[in-house]
């Protein structure tokens, strides 16, 4: 929660230069779930570092909202203040519909504006609907 801290708009912190990375479905770390994992680039450690991470029965926006309205819950609880938000300069994140749905059922209308398409996701998406 301190990286996601030190990720927000209004720090002085090398990560608040970084986007979120949020990518579900493809990690399984429980048999017949899907996990939710959150991370961020960490300029220093040359890699990805997880913020947040939670198992789910579904992907769908409900529970993306629902990971999101934790994660908020807990960086409130480490910055001692009961308005903290989870602010960071943007989002790199797939194609998927819920996804965007649920960050944007939480965190409103602005995500849409601060949000870059993953390349490999966008590509798999593409090939996937010329395929089909």
């Amino acid at each position: 929660m301190k990286a996601a801290m030190d990720m927000c708009e209004n720090r002085e912190h090398f990560l608040k230069d970084e986007y979120c990375f949020f990518f579900y479905g493809k990690v399984q770390r429980c048999r017949n779930f899907v996990t939710l994992p959150a991370s961020v680039y960490h300029p220093l450690l040359k890699r990805q570092i997880p913020l947040a991470a939670m198992e789910t029965e579904q992907e769908n926006s409900e529970n993306i909202a629902l990971f999101w309205s934790f994660s908020n819950k807990c960086l409130q609880k480490v910055a001692r203040d009961d308005n903290a938000v989870f602010n960071p300069r943007g989002w790199c994140t797939n194609m998927a519909r819920a996804n965007m749905n649920g960050l944007q059922q939480l965190f409103g209308d602005d995500v849409l504006c601060h949000r870059k398409i993953c390349e490999f996701h966008f590509k798999e998406s593409r090939d996937k609907i010329a395929r089909n």
